[in-house]
């Protein structure tokens, strides 16, 4: 009972406060205008750890611009994207990784300094992030314990993919699995 009080006062103390989600939503929404704006067949839909209310404090978020034309996808969409939020004062720190297998823009938003990371014409990341919503209104204990163990990483600068750390999505499938695997649980041991 202890330790869940503990988890539980951890989690609402690294939870983001009303202004900062409020700081969130208003930055992406002067982004997806910006989007619009430039090509008017398009869309800003965020995905990861933002759209599923997993993300720490301090965290970037994902989002892919995706296009009725399904045109983007390609080095002039990402180079005009940059240039565009440069020009309306909405991107500094700009990075445009064009030949990874993903191509993205890498960019920090001036008003909030939130990092923000775009992509082109994807679905699957926003598919993801149906699918762990729905595990997470059917699982207890996964949003806190996820939020544990990501926090766990991070101080530990075990999360990042590229240095052999653990990614978002891992930590929530490994979860998952935990959670729906647990003799204790399988047999209502405990809850």
């Amino acid at each position: 009972d202890w330790l869940t009080l503990e988890i539980k006062d951890f989690v609402s103390y690294i939870s983001p406060s009303r202004e900062e989600i409020e700081t969130r939503n208003f930055t992406i929404s002067k982004v997806r205008d910006a989007v619009q704006q430039l090509w008017s067949d398009a869309d800003l839909h965020v995905f990861g750890s933002f759209a599923t209310d997993l993300y720490l404090p301090g965290s970037d978020i994902d989002c892919v611009v995706n296009s009725r034309s399904g045109d983007k996808e390609n080095r002039n969409a990402l180079y005009s994207l940059a240039s565009f939020l440069k020009r309306r004062k909405l991107a500094t720190q700009v990075e445009v990784i064009s030949r990874a297998r993903v191509p993205i823009i890498k960019f920090v938003e001036p008003e909030s300094g939130i990092h923000i990371d775009v992509s082109f014409e994807r679905t699957n990341g926003l598919e993801a992030a149906r699918i762990i919503r729905n595990w997470l209104d059917e699982t207890p204990g996964l949003r806190e314990l996820v939020l544990i163990v990501k926090q766990f990483l991070s101080a530990r600068r075990l999360n990042n993919v590229h240095t052999g750390g653990l990614g978002g999505f891992s930590i929530i499938c490994l979860v998952y699995s935990f959670l729906q695997l647990h003799p204790r649980i399988l047999t209502n041991d405990i809850n």
